[in-house]
């Protein structure tokens, strides 16, 4: 659905217009009322057509956003650039007859965000090419809706400061089928600035980006179900950094389910008041948005953290072998921490995705599970 493009749409908009006026998008930005950032908020559109129809749509936020068509996800952007250069991509939306939904998950994290991100001002665009989408689908025109998502506060990366804060996330607060448009709490998005040819304009107001198309085609984007088993325990803590890996503890009669599960074969279920620590070599180093489906389990919690390789000695930085785990620690380097991931804790609702909202990379994955009063199902 992604296509590249080379001449910017645009470009002569509006006819007739003064010099310093040409180049305005016909659709404007729109944003979450009152939100600042850190903050999470869903747009939803939905709309119905008569016959089947390709529509090509551009598309942008400030700082990012993850594209869903009818629940799906179809896209995620902006390419990186700087605010004289605030790219868009363009998507081609081939549709049948009848009833759609477009949602848009926008996040802007202001001073938490990783060092390479800028910011003017949040919002989301998204504009159709051709004139008669404009009223139906453009942001600013059409009956665009939003709402904050609640239920995410934000850690600190640690010893990886320069890659923004990670995710902590309350699934009893969270709104879960928000890319379904579900739930309630939507009001009606305020109408910003248009958006602004680059290639036209010198000269905007200092919140304004000027837009230029993506130069990149998109990021690799393939499920890859990998990994292997290398430990499994039942620590007595939920803090494991002080905790070495000793084959000692290894639980062997359970590798063979975790195995199934990260292969994606089978769904594997924890009993209540459990806990459980597993090591995943990946075998090389990846660049992973993680995804895991988990039912039941209220007031349980799913933790995972990634590193590059586990440490020999913490105090001394000491990775040792970096294929070996056996008497080496999960830790973070510089902190007496757990590492660096994401945390969700569990509402017990069915078929809960627990994703994040940017990628990690690393050889090594530390899960941690556990279960209060009710048992949790997972599968990838």
């Amino acid at each position: 659905m992604r296509v590249l493009i080379t001449e910017p749409p645009f470009q002569n908009y509006p006819p007739g217009a003064a010099w310093n006026e040409v180049g305005a998008w016909p659709c404007r930005w729109i944003a979450c009322p009152g939100a600042q950032p850190p903050f999470v908020a869903a747009f939803r559109l939905p709309f119905t057509l008569d016959c089947a129809e390709t529509i090509r749509v551009h598309v942008t936020a400030d700082e990012r956003y993850e594209l869903f068509l009818d629940g799906v996800r179809i896209g995620r952007g902006p390419e990186r650039g700087d605010p004289r250069h605030w790219f868009f991509e363009t998507y081609d939306l081939s549709l049948d007859a009848g009833e759609h939904l477009l949602v848009a998950r926008v996040w802007a994290l202001g001073e938490l965000a990783p060092l390479a991100q800028f910011s003017l001002r949040p919002g989301f665009l998204l504009c159709p090419e051709e004139e008669r989408w404009w009223d139906v689908l453009g942001t600013g025109r059409a009956p665009w809706q939003v709402k904050k998502l609640e239920g995410y506060s934000f850690t600190s990366p640690l010893s990886s400061f320069g890659v923004g804060h990670k995710l902590v996330v309350d699934g009893t607060r969270f709104a879960w089928g928000f890319e379904r448009g579900m739930g309630g709490g939507w009001m009606w998005a305020e109408t910003l600035h248009p958006g602004y040819c680059a290639r036209q304009r010198n000269e905007v107001n200092p919140w304004e980006h000027l837009l230029t198309p993506a130069l990149l085609p998109p990021m690799l984007d393939t499920p890859r179900r990998i990994g292997q088993v290398r430990h499994i325990s039942a620590p007595a803590l939920s803090h494991t950094h002080a905790i070495p890996i000793r084959a000692a503890d290894h639980l062997a009669d359970e590798e063979a389910a975790w195995t199934a599960l990260l292969r994606g074969e089978a769904s594997l279920t924890l009993p209540p008041h459990t806990r459980r620590r597993v090591i995943v070599d990946l075998g090389d180093y990846f660049c992973v948005y993680p995804e895991v489906v988990v039912s039941g389990g209220e007031g349980g919690l799913w933790r995972m953290h990634w590193q590059e390789s586990l440490f020999a000695n913490p105090r001394t930085w000491d990775k040792g072998h970096r294929g070996e785990v056996e008497g080496k620690y999960f830790t973070a380097m510089w902190w007496d921490s757990d590492g660096i991931g994401d945390t969700f804790r569990l509402d017990g609702g069915r078929h809960r995705r627990l994703d994040s909202l940017w990628w990690h990379a690393g050889r090594y994955v530390e899960i941690l599970v556990e279960t209060d009063n009710r048992p949790l199902t997972m599968r990838v």
